[in-house]
């Protein structure tokens, strides 16, 4: 998506091998990206080491969802 403030690309990782996400947050870096915003499945210990990783060269962090709003989620994902 890409408006004339802001460019989001979205970008897939197969969560049984999380560490695919070091890579592209890398690559992401190099392209000139300014955040990344990651599923709120890697948690926090994820978000540590994809920030570790690229040298806290931009913020990292992750989209979570309410209490309230959980079970619709992981009846759409089941």
């Amino acid at each position: 998506m890409e408006s004339p403030m802001c460019k989001m690309k979205a970008i897939g990782v197969d969560m049984a091998h999380p560490e695919q996400a070091i890579d592209v947050a890398k690559k992401l870096v190099a392209e000139g990206a300014q955040a990344i915003e990651l599923c709120g499945g890697f948690g926090p210990v994820w978000v540590a080491k994809i920030s570790a990783a690229i040298d806290n060269a931009i913020p990292v962090g992750t989209v979570v969802y309410g209490p309230e709003h959980r079970k619709a989620l992981l009846d759409i994902m089941t």
